[in-house]
């Protein structure tokens, strides 16, 4: 009897389940297809693929070329595999869009991975025929495409290389680099670089814009100097910045005072921008990025009395200096020293207080701003101390940021090849600013190649560990570089050669 009537009781269970599920699929399908894809706008990706795939009834909403619109756009993240940078979704038919869907949500998948795997073989560049090689910083990885800007200290020489291809497209003397800016645009990368040639008086440090330009996919590159010119001495000791049209540096003179001396290389003028911000003293490290085409002033300040860091953020709307219209430059520049406004502020708790530390990356993007630092505890080999900070409408001047982002302590420290301090830090972040890659030091085992994910809401840091072919040494890596449109990770090596390793 107790046997029959615990069947019963699982029969009717069961049966309230089924009678509940039947009026869930009947009041879907009673739902008219407009609200279905309303509520389909509003999920994830992947819930959206699994749910148009829930049953025969729901899979015309498959059909409807808004929802993956909408959805693809709202991910953020549509990597140049699925669909080619500046493509416009609107011209795609349905199964293309389908395609870029289910496509976008293989290459989100590996990278959400504890361990992501290779997705294809490696390829392999050489990038230097000398007898064992010479080692060739990163600059950048241009974003969507498989180009790879490299830098070879000894010949003072900027090369790109196609990871694709066997040997360097194209390469032109600069000199020996002391600083750089980068500005992506469609279809050409801007790399502004104060360098140092020796003559007969000694070294000249000029001030030079080169200009990258390629065609979708980057198979036709040239490579040239678009300006050039032998700025003073007192311009030489601050950060830099490149735009489209504009190249800028940050000048300090006597009594405290700062401004930005900016050029308009395609119109020929300069002007300088005053600063006056309380919040830009000599105290802060100061740094200069454009993002979106804005210009943004960037100050850091670490208190060891409240055992806090503080990062200011201010909008410059250096955009009026592009204008085609024929003004007087000198009140425009005053103008926009009156309108320089700051924008946002984050703050995070130093537990490093005390120990000896290292700034290894500090970074702003669409998507927020990081910093990334070494840090030495006593009787400890060293860590590796990572903040993010979330921070919306950054294009606009109403920015909402975080003051208070994420945080992370990560066992091992970012380091250099060889521990070479002339050698860049084995760190770069790709143009979203979502992700890092680092090759990770230990005192007693070998170094790991380890990728960053950074999540706004709430704000968090991830970390992975990234699979290496075995044949792949991570000690005579030279530099790193990532581009997550592609989902391709970059190893220069010491002995002159390129591998793209693909986690997409």
């Amino acid at each position: 009897m107790i046997e029959n009537k615990q069947g019963l009781q699982r029969r009717a269970a069961h049966y309230r389940a089924f009678r509940t599920t039947s009026l869930s699929m009947v009041m879907l399908h009673d739902t008219p297809p407009d609200i279905l894809i309303r509520i389909c706008s509003h999920l994830e990706l992947p819930h959206v693929l699994s749910f148009v795939s829930t049953c025969s009834s729901l899979r015309h909403l498959a059909d409807s070329k808004s929802l993956w619109i909408n959805v693809l756009e709202r991910t953020g993240r549509i990597r140049n595999l699925a669909c080619p940078i500046g493509t416009d979704l609107s011209e795609m038919t349905v199964s293309e869009l389908r395609r870029v869907a289910r496509h976008t949500n293989k290459l989100e998948h590996n990278w959400g991975l504890e361990k992501p795997c290779m997705a294809r073989s490696v390829r392999t560049a050489q990038y230097s025929h000398v007898e064992n090689g010479e080692p060739a910083a990163i600059l950048a990885a241009i974003p969507a495409t498989s180009l790879v800007v490299l830098y070879l200290k000894e010949h003072k020489q900027i090369l790109v290389c196609d990871s694709e291809g066997q040997m360097p497209l194209q390469r032109i003397h600069v000199g020996k680099i002391r600083r750089r800016a980068h500005f992506d645009d469609s279809g050409r990368h801007l790399i502004a670089v104060l360098a140092a040639d020796l003559d007969v008086w000694g070294d000249t440090i000029s001030l030079k814009v080169i200009s990258i330009d390629y065609c979708e996919g980057g198979k036709t590159i040239s490579i040239r100097e678009v300006f050039h010119s032998t700025p003073p001495s007192q311009y030489l000791h601050g950060p830099l910045f490149v735009a489209p049209d504009l190249v800028g540096l940050l000048c300090d003179v006597d009594e405290g005072r700062s401004f930005i001396h900016i050029i308009n290389f395609t119109r020929k003028f300069s002007v300088d921008i005053p600063i006056t911000s309380s919040y830009l003293t000599d105290d802060r490290s100061i740094s200069l990025s454009v993002v979106d085409r804005r210009l943004f002033i960037i100050s850091a300040w670490n208190n060891d009395d409240t055992g806090y860091e503080t990062y200011d953020i201010h909008f410059c709307p250096v955009e009026k200096l592009s204008s085609e219209e024929n003004l007087s430059w000198t009140e425009i520049a005053t103008e926009i020293g009156a309108n320089i406004v700051h924008a946002a502020q984050m703050v995070v708790s130093n537990h490093t207080r005390g120990f000896d530390r290292e700034t290894v990356e500090l970074k702003l993007s669409r998507v927020g701003y990081h910093a990334l630092h070494v840090v030495y505890p006593e009787l400890h080999a060293g860590l590796t101390y990572a903040s993010f900070w979330p921070i919306e409408q950054l294009g606009t001047r109403n920015i909402q940021s975080t003051k208070y982002g994420g945080t992370i302590n990560i066992e091992g420290k970012i380091g250099s090849h060889h521990y070479d301090y002339s050698a860049p830090w084995l760190v770069a972040s790709s143009h979203s600013g979502i992700y890092s890659v680092l090759i990770l030091q230990h005192a007693d085992q070998d170094p790991q190649l380890c990728l960053l994910q950074r999540d706004s809401s709430p704000p968090a840091i991830h970390v992975r560990t990234l699979d290496v072919p075995r044949y792949i040494d991570l000690k005579e890596v030279y530099a790193v570089a990532i581009e997550d449109r592609y989902g391709v990770v970059y190893l220069s090596h010491a002995h002159g050669y390129l591998f793209a390793l693909p986690y997409a």
